[in-house]
């Protein structure tokens, strides 16, 4: 928890938690991204609390770095390699020393490669030391990040309630999600997860169910959704936008299992759209 709360605070101060682009960090700010972030990476077992409550007072000045922080570009993938090297052509990484903050941390074996993320969670196995599963796991991370970064400060969050609790899920349980929303604007539903290994799976909205691409009422609850892996994490993704984003779900349908260009998503999300992510964690064998 130490560690993950000193990072985001970092990131907090650096100007991404400045909702409202006045070059302060406001309490009220800081407590939204610190409780959105950790909660995320904990696995929505921990929240942070900012004490005393007031949240009209001022926490930092951050003078021009909001504004550079809007111009700047996606950051690569921090990694960690031990026991060997990485495949060569890997995209959107940067390789760093255990000694340093990381993304996420490869460790290879004869037979496969362990990939842990930076809480030192074991996310997945690879079953090979090859670029293709690699750059899946990376691509991963790489979304998540630049998705994480499209938060809008100045909409209400999504608020994303899991019924059967947090913690570990077995394989083979059904998990059912309910959607929140304070917005009257935002109605237009995108829904997909990626799991453990990268792969991209589109949920909502699905022509083949006649799923309704506008949601009239909140709390919404989503159809049950049964877990198929054992090892890792996954991540459900979230998007509520003003309009039917009819090109984001045509580019997520060409591209399963695989990410699309980062970009080519983020295109879609410049206007009126909040996103949210909910990590759920899965039981290993051991557990």
């Amino acid at each position: 928890m130490v560690l993950s709360l000193s990072w985001f605070f970092a990131e907090a101060i650096s100007g991404k938690a400045d909702g409202n682009k006045n070059q302060y960090l406001e309490r009220d700010e800081l407590e939204i991204f610190l409780q959105g972030k950790v909660s995320q990476l904990m696995s929505h077992t921990q929240k942070p609390k900012l004490l005393p409550q007031a949240d009209t007072v001022s926490v930092f000045y951050l003078g021009s770095q909001s504004n550079s922080l809007i111009s700047s570009t996606q950051e690569n993938v921090a990694i960690v390699v031990e026991n060997g090297s990485m495949p060569n052509g890997l995209k959107h990484v940067r390789r760093v020393k255990l000694s340093q903050s990381f993304d996420l941390r490869f460790k290879i074996s004869r037979r496969s490669v362990a990939v842990f993320n930076r809480t030192g969670d074991n996310i997945t196995n690879l079953p090979s030391n090859t670029l293709y599963h690699w750059q899946r796991v990376i691509n991963k991370t790489y979304l998540l990040k630049a998705l994480g970064n499209q938060f809008d400060m100045s909409l209400s969050p999504i608020q994303i309630d899991l019924s059967e609790g947090d913690g570990n899920h077995s394989e083979g349980a059904f998990l059912h999600f309910s959607l929140g929303n304070e917005s009257e604007d935002l109605k237009a539903l995108t829904l997909f997860s990626l799991a453990t290994n990268g792969e991209l799976e589109f949920l909502y909205p699905m022509s083949d169910y006649n799923d309704a691409l506008l949601i009239e009422e909140f709390p919404f609850i989503l159809p049950p959704m049964q877990i198929t892996k054992h090892l890792g994490s996954e991540s459900l993704v979230v998007i509520l936008c003003q309009s039917v984003n009819n090109g984001l779900h045509k580019l997520l349908i060409q591209h399963q299992p695989d990410i699309p260009d980062v970009k080519k998503i983020l295109s879609y999300l410049q206007q009126g759209c909040q996103v949210g992510q909910y990590a759920v964690f899965l039981k290993t064998p051991e557990n």
